[in-house]
């Protein structure tokens, strides 16, 4: 399964920064929509990117700390 981050966008003016977001967690929480919104690759050459989210399908967790990604998974019940 690839690294996935669940993505919509907004940005503020007069600020040297962008602040986007993708999925919302209402969504998951009363429709259950665990998809994916947005792939890690599309990420890749953002510089100073900062970022948590689930993993699709609840399987795990990403963190990116200035554009560098850690991500762990959860199988049977354990996280790895």
């Amino acid at each position: 399964m690839p690294a996935t981050l669940a993505a919509a966008s907004v940005a503020f003016t007069k600020v040297p920064y962008v602040v986007q977001w993708a999925g919302e967690m209402r969504n998951v929480m009363q429709k259950g929509d665990l998809r994916a919104y947005i792939s890690l690759d599309s990420l890749a050459d953002k510089p100073h990117l900062y970022a948590l989210e689930p993993v699709e399908g609840l399987q795990g967790e990403i963190i990116i700390l200035d554009s560098k990604p850690a991500i762990s998974s959860v199988k049977d019940s354990r996280v790895g």
